[in-house]
This record gives structure tokens, C-alpha cells and sequence, in this order.
């Protein structure tokens, strides 16, 4: 048996699981109305259409209220879930983690002070490897006193 990818809306259905099926059969409902109203441009529609939305809106707003509240109770005595919940809450995510391994010219260096020194070397070799020699300086004490006094 084949498995199938979730589509783009279904894998932000599966992110919000206080989304219910009566809220999807609601917001195609809603959808329907937009399309209605877009296509007759009359005023009434737009009501019964904005009327669906609002109650929509209000309605997934306590569908979400509920959903964390459950969650909450359910897991009352673990802390760690309810930082967990509540980080998401707010919207805070884990900063991104520095890597652990780094891979240069095949080789796998793991411990944090050759680490280092590797990210130094690639760095050091590629700027030696773009560097091209000018010659000599060609700004003398007369150029510099020109272009700080800005001498006619």
C-alpha cells in the first residue's frame, strides 16, 4: 500500500487539531458564500456571507480557547508539557542549534576546539586563494589632506 504526502492544507490542518471537521464543513461553507457574493456583487450576499465569518472566526477562537484549556488540565502535573504548551502559545520556538560535527575536505571534526580551528582554516585558505595584490599604496599626504579638507 502505497503512502501518501499530506498536502500543504492538510499538514497545517494536522499542526492545529482544535480544527474540527464541522469547522472545515463551516469554512467551505464560507467559501461557497464568498464565491456567491463575488459573482452576484449584491449586498445581501455580502451580509449572509460576513455574518458566517464573523461567527466562523468566533468560533474557531473558542475551538482553540478549549483545546489549550484541555491540554492544561491534562497535563497538570508535568511541567515540562506545560512550558511546552505555552511556548507555543506565544509562538516561541528553539533557536537554532549550532552544528555538532563539520565536515571539510572529508574529514569530521567533532571536538569544539578543532572545530574551531577548522572554520578558521577554511576561512584563512579561501581569502588567501580570492586575494590579488594591488602594489603599492598610492595615497600620499597630500591625497589624504584633499579628501579630509576637501581642498580646492
Amino acid at each position: 500500500m502505497p503512502i501518501r504526502k499530506h498536502t500543504r492544507r492538510e499538514y497545517k490542518l494536522h499542526r492545529k487539531p482544535w480544527i474540527t471537521q464541522g469547522i472545515i464543513c463551516s469554512i467551505k461553507h464560507r467559501d461557497y458564500l464568498f464565491r456567491i457574493y463575488e459573482r452576484s456583487k449584491l449586498l445581501t450576499d455580502f451580509e449572509t456571507y460576513k455574518n458566517l465569518r464573523n461567527q466562523l472566526t468566533h468560533v474557531k477562537k473558542l475551538a482553540k480557547l478549549k483545546y489549550h484549556e484541555d491540554q492544561f488540565v491534562q497535563n497538570s502535573r508535568n511541567s515540562k508539557i506545560i512550558w511546552t504548551l505555552i511556548n507555543c502559545i506565544f509562538g516561541k520556538n528553539k533557536p537554532p542549534s549550532f552544528p555538532h560535527r563539520l565536515n571539510v575536505d572529508g574529514r569530521v571534526f567533532s571536538s569544539t576546539k578543532l572545530f574551531a580551528d577548522a572554520l578558521r582554516n577554511s576561512f584563512v585558505t579561501s581569502a588567501q586563494a580570492n586575494f590579488t595584490p594591488t602594489g603599492p599604496s598610492k595615497t600620499t599626504e597630500a591625497n589624504i589632506k584633499s579628501i579630509l579638507f576637501h581642498a580646492k
